[in-house]
Formats: C-alpha cells, sequence, structure tokens
C-alpha cells in the first residue's frame, strides 16, 4: 500500500476538469440575430422569418468569409467560482475553491443537475434565398458543422470533491446523465416559407446530413455505491465512435487495443465516398403571428428534429451491460493523506467487460426550441423583444432567456442590444450589428460579450462566448420599400399613417380622408 497526498488527486483530477469547464474559448445560432430584421439568413433561428431582399447569395469562393459562427462554455460555472480572492489572515490572496479556506460548499451548490461543456462552429460554404412572388420564399444553404460536448453529473463532481463521507453506510452515486458526444457533419438545408395572410406567416426546412466522424454515448444505467471496502458499479451503455479509414486492432478478448490512423497518410487521394461515414436528415419548422394592430409579433420553432446514421465500415462499438466491483479508496484521510492501492487502476480496467462489434448506429441531433414576442414603437424603428431557447440532449433540457432592444434608424444599418439568462443566473450582454452598403449585406454578433476581465485578460464572469458573422450579397433590397403592409394603395416609404384600418378612404400620403385637405384616392380592394 502507498499513500499519496489529496492535494495531488485533487489538482490532478479535479481542477483540469474545472478549468476546461471555465476556460473554452472556440450553439450554431446567436440568440441577438433573431429580431435583426436585416440579416438574410435568421431563417436559420426560425424558418418563417422572410428576407427583406428579393434575393441574396454569398460567394463559395469565401466560404469563411461568406459566414461562420463559434461558440464554447458551460451552463454551471464562471471562472471566478474556481478562483477569486480572499482576504486570509490580513493577507488578500487568490484561492481555488478547494483550498481550505475557500468555500467547497458554495461551489457544490452552484452546479447544475448536468454540467454540460461544449465547443461548438459553423462555417458557410454557401447561401442562397430568392422571392418567388409576394408570398411565397425559398432558401437554400451548405454549411459545415462541427460539435463536442461532454455531460457531467452533479454526483460525479460530488464524489470527486466529498469523496465517501458515510463510512458506516453506503455512498450512492447516480451518473446516468454522464456523457460525451462530437460530430462533424455537413448540412444541406432547403427551405420554404409562405405568407399565408397579413397576420400569420408559415416556414419549414428539409435538411440533409452528411455525416463525417462521431463519437458518442449511450446511458441506459450508472450507478455506484460506494462502501469502505468496497465500490459496486452497475452499468449499461454503450460507447459509439465513427470515423473515416480508421481501423481498429483488438486483443484476445476484442477489446481495443489500438488505434491505426494510417489510412490518413492518403488523405490527398481521399475520393468523395471517404468523407461520408454515415447519412441523415432533420426538419426545422417555425410560424409567427401579427397582434394589436401588427405592433406585437409572436413567433415559434423547432430546430434539427433529426438524426445521423452511421455505417458500419467505420464504426465501432463499446457495449457495456453488467455488475462488477473492486476496492474502493478512502477518501476520508488522516494528516491529509489516503491509502493507494497500486493496482487499483488495474483492477477498475480489468473489472470493466466489453466485447467490441462494428455495426451501424443512430445519434440523434441536439434538437432546440424558440418561442419568441417583440412589440414594435415608433413605427418599429425600434422593438423590444423576448427569446426563450431550449436545447434537448442527453437526456436533458437546457434553458435560455434573452431579452433585447432592436434599433432600426434605417434600412442599411440595424442594431440590438440584449441581456441573456442562462439556467436561471449567469446573465451576460449581447450586441448584433446589421449593415448594408449597397447590395453588400454584412453582420456581426455574439450573445456573451466579455465586460469584465482580471488583471491576467480573463473574462472572469463569463461562461459562455459565442461569436458570429456573415457576408452576403442583395438583389432588389428596395422590396421593402416597395411594400404595402397596410394595404391602402401607398407604399411604405410613402405612407406616413402606416397604421390605417382596413376598408378606409386615404389620401395620396395613406392617411384618413377625415385628417387630410387632400382630395380622397380611392378606396383600394382589401
Amino acid at each position: 500500500m502507498n499513500t499519496i497526498n489529496i492535494k495531488h488527486i485533487t489538482r490532478s483530477i479535479i481542477l483540469p476538469i474545472i478549468l476546461s469547464v471555465t476556460t473554452i474559448t472556440a450553439s450554431a445560432q446567436v440568440s441577438s440575430l433573431y429580431h435583426l430584421k436585416t440579416v438574410a439568413t435568421r431563417h436559420e433561428l426560425n424558418p418563417s422569418f422572410r428576407p427583406l431582399t428579393n434575393t441574396y447569395f454569398s460567394v463559395p469562393a469565401l466560404p469563411v468569409m461568406s459566414g461562420f459562427y463559434v461558440g464554447a462554455g458551460n451552463n454551471s460555472l464562471s471562472f471566478e467560482d474556481v478562483l477569486y480572492p480572499k482576504t486570509v489572515n490580513g493577507e488578500k490572496k487568490t484561492i481555488w475553491f478547494f483550498n481550505k479556506d475557500g468555500n467547497t460548499d458554495d461551489f457544490y451548490n452552484r452546479l447544475k443537475n448536468t454540467t454540460r461543456i461544449y465547443a461548438e462552429a459553423d462555417i458557410r460554404l454557401f447561401a442562397f434565398g430568392t422571392r418567388l412572388d409576394s408570398k411565397q420564399y425559398i432558401t437554400f444553404g451548405l454549411t459545415q458543422k462541427m460539435n463536442a460536448g461532454i455531460f457531467i453529473p452533479k454526483d460525479f463532481m460530488k464524489l470527486l470533491i466529498y469523496g465517501t463521507p458515510d463510512m458506516s453506510n453506503v455512498n450512492s452515486f447516480n451518473f446516468d446523465r454522464f456523457g460525451i458526444s462530437s460530430n462533424l457533419y455537413t448540412e444541406l438545408a432547403f427551405g420554404y416559407s409562405r405568407e399565408i395572410d397579413k397576420k400569420l406567416t408559415v416556414g419549414g426546412k428539409l435538411k440533409i446530413l452528411l455525416g463525417q466522424a462521431n463519437t458518442s454515448t449511450k446511458i441506459d444505467r450508472f450507478r455506484l455505491n460506494a462502501a469502505k471496502g468496497r465500490w459496486d458499479f452497475d452499468i449499461k451503455g454503450t460507447v459509439n465512435a465513427s470515423a473515416p479509414n480508421v481501423e481498429y486492432e483488438l486483443d484476445e478478448e476484442n477489446r481495443i487495443e489500438d488505434v491505426n490512423l494510417d489510412g490518413f497518410e492518403d488523405f490527398g487521394n481521399w475520393k468523395m465516398s471517404d468523407f461520408t461515414n454515415g447519412f441523415g436528415a432533420a426538419i426545422d419548422l417555425g410560424g409567427n403571428y401579427k397582434l394589436l394592430d401588427d405592433k406585437l409579433l409572436v413567433s415559434a420553432s423547432l430546430l434539427d428534429l433529426g438524426f445521423i446514421r452511421w455505417k458500419a465500415e467505420n464504426a465501432a462499438n463499446m457495449p457495456v451491460d453488467g455488475h462488477f466491483e473492486f476496492e474502493g479508496i478512502e477518501l476520508e484521510a488522516v494528516d491529509g493523506t489516503i491509502s493507494w492501492d497500486d493496482d487499483y487502476f488495474d483492477n477498475i480496467t480489468d473489472n470493466i467487460h466489453y466485447s467490441t462489434t462494428f455495426k451501424p448506429y443512430t445519434t440523434a441531433l441536439a434538437a432546440k426550441v424558440l418561442l419568441g414576442a417583440e412589440y414594435g414603437i415608433l413605427n418599429h424603428k425600434i422593438t423590444f423583444g423576448a427569446l426563450s431557447k431550449s436545447t434537448i440532449m442527453n437526456k436533458s433540457i437546457f434553458q435560455e432567456i434573452t431579452a433585447s432592444a432592436n434599433f432600426f434608424p434605417a434600412d442599411y444599418f440595424n442594431a440590438a442590444l440584449s441581456y441573456s439568462l442562462l439556467n436561471g443566473r449567469f446573465g451576460t450582454v449581447g450586441l448584433a450589428l446589421g449593415g448594408r452598403l449597397g447590395p453588400v449585406n454584412m453582420y456581426f454578433a455574439g450573445d456573451y460579450l466579455p465586460l469584465n476581465y482580471s488583471k491576467q485578460y480573463i473574462p472572469y464572469k463569463n461562461k459562455a462566448f459565442n461569436l458570429q458573422f456573415g457576408l452576403l450579397f442583395n438583389i432588389g433590397y428596395s422590396a421593402k420599400k416597395n411594400a404595402d403592409d397596410d394595404n391602402d394603395g401607398v407604399q411604405n416609404r410613402k405612407d406616413k399613417c402606416p397604421d390605417t384600418p382596413a376598408n378606409t378612404p386615404v389620401d395620396k400620403y395613406g392617411c384618413p380622408v377625415e385628417n387630410s385637405t387632400d382630395a380622397p384616392a380611392s378606396i383600394p380592394e382589401r
């Protein structure tokens, strides 16, 4: 038996996990863009949103400049929850939560039932949209998508932080929501939106998915009962992996011993089929409805409801189903040390029994439900918006609420200032800017602007980061100027009374005749 200091355990196991939670700097949509009407591709957040321009497109030769998105973070902690200043014995120090003078309980209580750590990136390869007529709009998009995440149940952190403090009884832990997920795939999206009447517009998208690589877990049951002399695991689940031109070397028990990546040496000569390792499909659905004389717009959308089926040729499955046990670790230490079995980790590996198979498997996308509302004043030069976004993945729902003030001083410049609340805490400020110079439309947005920095330039109050940029070309942007929203025969840009009730005689300025000295115009058919 050897001894090892508890501090060494916590620094080598807990600290890397926590720092990865709070310092990743790399969903593929920025919520601050939801109400920014000049951004042609905001239909990515709700397929019923029709662009103002008659036609838009990106330049395939400039995929990164055409548009990209990066985002990362977690739903539980900011950096200041891990490292923070505290006065100890009259001296101001920077300590981490596991320090003897730190507040471990406060740290643990801030954790969500499932802590999600994620990183995402999208690169727009091509985008196109055009108006079929005054009521119909179609879109097409080709996007390369990448995402990775790890899901850590609160009981896992409880074990790492507190160990097994009850030495008389069994300490029980539930790890059912533990999981890992990573995806690399190409999305081809075909969208259609239609104005049903002056109040209601609906839209939908069909997405074809071409998968390149995936790792994922499917955990049905994962429990630990830990006593002083024995740890009992009860687990049922599967770890899946899929990647092109990868070979797995197995031992005599069909467990993966090594991974052969020699196939990547001939990367330059790969065919298209070498890049396509799975196929799938998804749909987006959305709608919006005008209320209160068109001053209030309510909307809803369901995004990324779909799956990818990974082919057997490059798929590896590691199913585990059973009960096994091994000696536990006594974490109730004396003088800062615990007993440590030299063969401890070998015993864990030997007790995990699985047999590798090579079968196709299916993974689901992270579906999202968005509910929005927007109220306009000053002829919609200023609007106030609210958006609820729920992401459903790995048996959990991750919630975000965003409020925004949106400004439309001119059709060539729009801006939005937002405030987001993630999972009930950690409010952050966001910003979106959209501009148009001739046919060029450019936008820039982020939901979690880092406003507070330490002396080491660490944004210590942020728990997430995202950034989205796009550059598109518009044709026929004047369509909005020529529109007649209240159908009174006067174009919006000339209409000084845009809220004229239906079937009201109007003058050349679109105002009711009784308020004008001009000769009445004919009453248009409504």
